[in-house]
């Protein structure tokens, strides 16, 4: 799992609004087209999530079973962008 910064993806970002409502028990997953509720599910499983929020086919939001589930599933699951390196000056 790792985002590919260039990919093409079936619908574009969401921003966030100007002051959004915080979801504590919610994590916001972007880029999985080609995953499946089960699939996402799956990957977090050991923090007890109840069921996906689709937005759209890019993007949905995994609710948990409480807040600390969704901090758990940040903290272990998330991860850093990683950028390509960059080029050698020529």
């Amino acid at each position: 799992y790792g985002e590919d910064l260039n990919a093409k993806f079936i619908c574009p970002r969401r921003e966030l609004e100007a002051e959004p409502d915080w979801l504590t028990d919610t994590l916001h997953v972007y880029g999985v087209d080609r995953l499946s509720t089960q699939e996402i599910m799956q990957y977090f499983d050991d923090f007890s999530p109840s069921y996906i929020l689709w937005l759209d086919d890019s993007s949905g939001n995994v609710v948990f079973s409480d807040a600390n589930n969704a901090r758990r599933a940040l903290f272990n699951q998330g991860q850093a962008i990683r950028l390509p390196p960059p080029k050698p000056a020529e």
